[in-house]
């Protein structure tokens, strides 16, 4: 429970979380998937 004026701050993982990802996208389309790869490890 919070007290009146608190903040909440919740997370939630995607099973998909690497296909949302912007720099992994940019990385391939500049022919670099091995860092893309390594990005999203």
């Amino acid at each position: 429970m919070l007290r009146g004026g608190g903040e909440f701050i919740g997370t939630v993982v995607l099973a998909d979380l690497h296909s949302n990802l912007l720099y992994p996208k940019v990385l391939r389309k500049l022919g670099l998937s091995g860092f893309a790869h390594a990005y999203e490890k």
